[in-house]
C-alpha cells in the first residue's frame, strides 16, 4: 500500500512538472511574462498577457470606461474595456444562437476586421478594442485569445453597474439581426434575398438601419467586410466597391433600390 502511494505521488509530480514545462515553454514561445487580471469595471473581468519588454497600466477615462495602455520604448497602445447597456428589448434583435461561447458560457462577437470584441449578458453588452499589432515582441491574436478564453461576468453585474443607458450605434452582422417585428423581419430578409440575388453572400455584411421620415421605407446600410482589410483602412470612399443602401418598401413589401456608396 505504502509503495502504492509513493508511485502515485511520483506520478503527480511528474504531472506537475509536465504541466510547468508546458507553461514555461509557452510563455516563451509567445514571449509572454505574466498573466494580469482587468477587475477594475465591477461585474465582469478576464485576463490578459504582459509581453517581454512591454509594461502595462491601468487608467481611468471616466465612469465605466478603462484604458489598459501597453508601452515598448516609444510604443504606446490603448486597449479600451468598456461597458455599454443595452435595452433588452434590442439585445433580442440579436440571435445570440449564432454567436460564439467562451469557455465561461458567456456569448461574445469577435470582429477581427475592426478590432472589436462583443460580450453579451442580459441586458449588458462589453465591449473591447484590442490591438492587432504583432511585432516588436507583442502579439495581438495571443492578447485576444487570452481575453476570449477568460472573460466571466460576475453575479453582481447589475447590482454593480449603473452606466447611462445608450442606443446601439455599432453596425451588427445581418445574418445575426433576429427578433424584430415582422415590419422590420420582413425587410431583413428581403435585403438577405436581394443580395443573393445579386450573388453576393450575406454573412459578409455588416449592417445598421433606419426608417424614411414617413415610415413608408427602411434603409440598409451595408458595410462589405472587405472595406475593413487592413489594405482598406483609411481610404475615403467605398474600398472593395460592395458597401451599399438597400432601401425597402414597407407598403410594397420589397427592395426597390440599392445605391452603392461613393
Amino acid at each position: 500500500m505504502k509503495r502504492k502511494k509513493i508511485i502515485l505521488v511520483i506520478i503527480a509530480l511528474l504531472i506537475l512538472i509536465l504541466i510547468a514545462m508546458g507553461i514555461l515553454s509557452y510563455f516563451k514561445k509567445t514571449g509572454i511574462i505574466e498573466i494580469k487580471t482587468f477587475s477594475e469595471i465591477p461585474g465582469f473581468s478576464f485576463d490578459y498577457p504582459v509581453f517581454k519588454e512591454w509594461t502595462a497600466k491601468v487608467v481611468k477615462e471616466k465612469d465605466n470606461y478603462y484604458a489598459i495602455y501597453l508601452s515598448h520604448n516609444k510604443i504606446d497602445f490603448g486597449i479600451a474595456p468598456q461597458i455599454k447597456i443595452i435595452k433588452k428589448t434590442q439585445l433580442a434583435q440579436i440571435d445570440l444562437t449564432k454567436l460564439n461561447t467562451n469557455p465561461n458560457g458567456v456569448k461574445y462577437i469577435y470582429n477581427e476586421d475592426e478590432s472589436k470584441i462583443f460580450f453579451y449578458t442580459s441586458g449588458f453588452t462589453v465591449d473591447i478594442y484590442p490591438f492587432l499589432y504583432e511585432s516588436n515582441g507583442y502579439s495581438g491574436k495571443a492578447f485576444v485569445d487570452k481575453v476570449l478564453e477568460t472573460f466571466k461576468f460576475s453575479s453582481s453585474l447589475e447590482d454593480g453597474i449603473q452606466p447611462d443607458p445608450i442606443t446601439i450605434t455599432e453596425p451588427i452582422l445581418l445574418t445575426y439581426l433576429s427578433g424584430f417585428s415582422e415590419k422590420y423581419q420582413s425587410a431583413i430578409n428581403a435585403v438577405i434575398e436581394k443580395l443573393k440575388e445579386d450573388g453576393e453572400n450575406p454573412d459578409d455584411f455588416y449592417a445598421k438601419f433606419e426608417e424614411s421620415k414617413n415610415s413608408n421605407e427602411i434603409i440598409f446600410h451595408l458595410w462589405h467586410k472587405d472595406a475593413f482589410k487592413p489594405e482598406n483602412r483609411g481610404i475615403r470612399g467605398n474600398p472593395g466597391g460592395k458597401c451599399r443602401d438597400v432601401y425597402y418598401d414597407v407598403i410594397q413589401k420589397k427592395v426597390t433600390q440599392v445605391s452603392f456608396c461613393q
